[in-house]
């Protein structure tokens, strides 16, 4: 008896000093608890819009932390067809190309921008030893201009989950990448013709002129009726000899004259974009430096690492029991 509360004492206490390690080690960075809720997201805002080939337009680039305290984001890198779109000097004083850092971050390095691959550098970080930044916000902005006519001009990042060396989000005070998601962008660059089509005008309506009478054998002809400004005031002697105008495609395919489409309808270099157009997520409650949920889990299988190791010691010692009885017959 006395052995059996030895073991389950030993049992416990490795169980606690287990559970303590888990704890530092998931503090530390070392170890992640399972992902339950979606982590920092990056995206780029307005995603998709028709843009005038020659105008100019912004797009910026979004940082959301889901909750979560982050030490800085690099954007390494954000591709482009340099061959639709040209890339708008930010720092003319400065050498080389660059785009506008924001302010979320105190500090912005690496800022540049390749213009003979279409690829846009820029890192942004706290103050080393302050606290992280947590929070929705815009993170740089690029200003670009439409140089030909392509239906889906394409601006998107080099990303994959977990990894430091492309588009990553640091995990306040690790170097873990923690970057979720990005949301790229994709863009119609027309034509002025396409963007401002010419309606057709209506057709001009041509009056019938009134038919004579054809005389018949044995009657008096009667002579033709003479249109004047009096019985026709509409009539003039050129209308009759216009001929009446085809419709138009446009007008054939939509019954009546033609009504601007969509693809008039461009970005505008001075139109406002919200500096903050992602809501801010609140941040889950924490327990020990977990989140809640995360801390949950945890306890959920230590419980169950306990049970069945309880579970398994009463079993092992009813089975000695039982040996031990069935030896003390023979």
């Amino acid at each position: 008896m006395k052995k059996k509360k030895f073991i389950l004492i030993i049992s416990a206490i490795a169980l606690v000093l287990l559970f303590s390690l888990t704890i530092y080690l998931a503090k530390t960075g070392k170890i992640k608890p399972l992902a339950l809720t979606a982590g920092p997201a990056l995206s780029l805002s307005p995603s998709s819009q028709i843009i005038q080939v020659g105008q100019t337009f912004n797009v910026n680039i979004i940082l959301d932390t889901a909750g979560q305290a982050v030490d800085g984001v690099d954007i390494f890198y954000l591709n482009y067809n340099q061959a639709d779109l040209e890339v708008q000097d930010a720092d003319i004083g400065s050498a080389g190309v660059q785009i506008q850092p924001g302010s979320i971050f105190p500090s912005y390095l690496g800022n540049s921008v390749d213009t003979t691959n279409g690829k846009i550098v820029i890192s942004g970080i706290i103050t080393p030893g302050g606290a992280g930044y947590t929070g929705a916000g815009t993170f740089a902005s690029v200003n670009f201009k439409a140089l030909a006519v392509d239906n889906s001009s394409q601006i998107f990042f080099d990303f994959t989950p977990g990894v430091t060396t492309d588009t990553n989000v640091a995990e306040h005070g690790t170097s873990n990448d923690i970057l979720d998601s990005v949301k790229n962008g994709i863009f119609s660059l027309v034509s002025a013709e396409e963007a401002t089509p010419t309606p057709t005008p209506p057709p001009t309506e041509t009056p019938t002129p009134t038919p004579t009478s054809t005389p018949t054998p044995n009657e008096t002809a009667t002579p033709t009726e003479e249109i004047t400004s009096e019985n026709n005031p509409t009539a003039t002697p050129e209308s009759f000899n216009q001929p009446t105008p085809e419709p138009s495609s446009a007008e054939i395919a939509q019954g009546g004259s033609p009504t601007p489409t969509e693809s008039s309808i461009y970005y505008s270099p001075n139109s406002e974009i919200s500096e903050n157009p992602i809501a801010i997520t609140s941040e889950e409650p924490k327990i020990m430096g977990m989140k809640k949920s995360a801390f949950s889990a945890l306890m959920i299988v230590f419980g169950l690492i306990v049970i069945g190791l309880t579970t398994f010691l009463i079993l092992r010692e009813r089975n000695k029991k039982i040996s031990k009885d069935g030896l003390d017959e023979i």
